[in-house]
């Protein structure tokens, strides 16, 4: 989950709302072959960059400030497994996370809906 979500750090999704991230996510099971291929070969170029971003992002920090972001990246993280998408190639995943930024404002109300909607019936377990 932690590798998750510093994914999503990296790839600067966090200034997303939870469920429009979740919402997102529900789309990654409809992605095609192109797309895939699009988003691998983006996440590919990327994910040796990943470590050093963490690296990064803790120094600094006390120790604290780390287990508090630890907690909210694995939070995040933690959409993956509501949207059944744990099973993806790290590349492909990080690709498809930094597309959110393109997207159209209609696709991201519609991704808020979905979350919403989803933490509605479900309850809100995966974000206190």
């Amino acid at each position: 989950m932690l590798k998750l979500g510093i994914a999503m750090e990296y790839t600067d999704v966090l200034v997303f709302d939870e469920e429009t991230l979740l919402g997102h996510l529900f789309n990654l099971k409809k992605v095609n072959y192109i797309e895939i291929e699009k988003y691998e070969k983006y996440g590919e170029k990327r994910l040796t960059f990943i470590e050093d971003n963490d690296r990064e992002a803790v120094k600094g920090l006390s120790y604290e400030e780390k287990k508090k972001r630890n907690h909210l990246l694995i939070m995040r993280g933690a959409l993956f497994e509501i949207a059944e998408a744990l099973n993806y190639k790290l590349n492909l995943v990080i690709g498809f996370l930094a597309e959110l930024h393109l997207k159209n404002e209609n696709y991201k109300i519609k991704c808020y809906q979905e979350g919403k909607i989803y933490f509605m019936k479900n309850g809100r377990k995966y974000n206190e």
